[in-house]
């Protein structure tokens, strides 16, 4: 969770969250082992939702061959950010180039308002530092 302030103006504060949220059954009970991807950069008046994106589809069951080659060479892997069905910005986080070279991209809208375009900015910035972070962190045992 990450809090965005223009200009140190506390009446126009954007909340960024990216996390898990439980899958619930009709009765609204959590399902055990279910969860789903839940990422939003809110005001509060507006709601930007940021949906994963991948270089490459995923199969729910992939063949042992794609397995083994996603282990080489894993799919670019970043967010984009959408509101009312508007693709306002998005961010690469995670992309293997050729000799293991890691880039990260960004695109924005060059149509947004200058208010909101820092505000994305700060966004993708923060993106980029939680998956750095989360990379560099030791994988938790199973």
């Amino acid at each position: 969770m990450a809090s965005i302030m223009l200009n140190r103006d506390t009446t126009d504060t954007w909340e960024l969250s990216i996390g898990e949220t439980d899958v619930t059954d009709r009765q609204g009970d959590s399902v055990e082992g279910e969860a789903t991807h839940a990422a939003t950069l809110t005001s509060g008046e507006r709601l930007i939702v940021l949906t994963p994106v991948f270089s490459e589809k995923f199969n729910k069951r992939p063949s042992f061959a794609s397995q083994l080659t996603m282990s080489i060479h894993p799919p670019a892997m970043g967010y984009e950010f959408v509101e009312n069905g508007r693709s306002l910005c998005a961010v690469e986080y995670f992309s293997s180039g050729l000799a293991g070279s890691a880039k990260n991209t960004v695109w924005m809208d060059r149509n947004a308002d200058p208010r909101l375009r820092l505000v994305l900015a700060a966004a993708m910035a923060a993106v980029l530092q939680l998956q750095s972070v989360a990379a560099a962190a030791p994988a938790e045992p199973e």
